[in-house]
C-alpha cells in the first residue's frame, strides 16, 4: 500500500496531458503478474494532486489469499494533510465491522507543543502529589495529565480545530472534483490554510492555563 506513482486507468485521472494505453497496460500487468488485485478505496477518487491534474497514485493492492482472509479489510482516503498525496488508511477485518459507543480515546495532539503555555501546564498537572507504590503514582500521573490535555484541549483549542476540520473538509471537496483550473486559486488558499492550522506556532492565552 502506498504512492505507486501510477494509474490503472484514464478514469483515474483528471486534467493534465493523457496517459499512454501501453503505460497503463505495463502497470496493470505488474500488478497481474504479482497475483496482486487492487482493493479499491473510501472516501473520493483521486489521492494526489497538482496545479493542473488530479490523479490516484496511492492505492492499496492484496493477493487473493490474503483477500480470502481478510475478506472485510479496505481502503479509506483520509482528510488531506501537509502532503500533496491524501493519507490511506488500511482497515484489516475478518469480520464485518460492528461500532460500539464509546469513551473519548486519548490523542496526544502535536499544536498541543506549540502552544505557548503547554510546558506549563504539563508541569503543573504532572507534579501534583500522588500516594501509594512509585509505579502506582507514575500510571496515575500519566491518567491524570492525558485528562488535564483533553480539559486543556476543550478550553483552547476547539475553536481552531473547527476551523482546521472545516478547511479539510473544504478542501477534500476539490480534491475530489473534476479538474477545473477556476479551482486552483481556491485550492491554493485552502492548503496554505491547512499547513498554517497544523504547523505555525500558537501564541495562547495565559488565562487558560488550568491550575492544580
Amino acid at each position: 500500500m502506498g504512492d505507486f506513482n501510477e494509474i490503472i486507468s484514464s478514469s483515474e485521472k483528471s486534467g493534465g496531458p493523457l496517459r499512454s494505453n501501453p503505460r497503463l497496460q505495463a502497470f496493470r500487468s505488474a500488478i497481474s503478474d504479482c497475483n496482486l488485485e487492487d482493493m479499491g478505496a473510501v472516501g473520493g477518487s483521486f489521492t494526489w494532486c497538482n496545479s493542473s491534474t488530479q490523479e490516484r497514485l496511492d492505492r492499496g493492492l492484496a493477493s487473493p489469499a490474503w483477500r480470502d482472509v481478510f475478506s472485510f479489510s479496505r481502503v479509506v482516503h483520509l482528510a488531506p494533510s501537509r502532503s500533496d498525496h491524501v493519507p490511506l488508511m488500511l482497515e484489516v477485518r475478518t469480520e464485518p465491522c460492528v461500532v460500539f459507543p464509546r469513551r473519548r480515546r486519548f490523542r496526544f495532539e502535536e499544536m498541543w507543543t506549540n502552544h505557548s503555555m503547554f510546558s506549563q501546564v504539563m508541569e503543573q498537572s504532572w507534579t501534583q502529589p500522588q500516594m501509594g507504590n512509585p509505579l502506582l503514582q507514575v500510571c496515575q500521573r500519566i491518567k491524570d495529565t492525558g485528562s488535564t490535555l483533553l480539559e486543556w484541549d476543550r478550553a483552547v483549542f476547539s475553536s481552531r480545530k473547527a476551523d482546521l476540520e472545516l478547511t479539510r473538509q473544504q478542501l477534500q471537496q476539490l480534491l475530489q472534483k473534476p479538474y477545473d483550473p477556476a479551482d486552483q486559486l481556491e485550492k491554493t488558499r485552502l492548503s496554505g490554510k491547512l499547513y498554517e492550522l497544523i504547523s505555525v506556532s500558537y501564541i495562547g492565552d495565559s488565562t487558560h492555563v488550568l491550575s492544580g
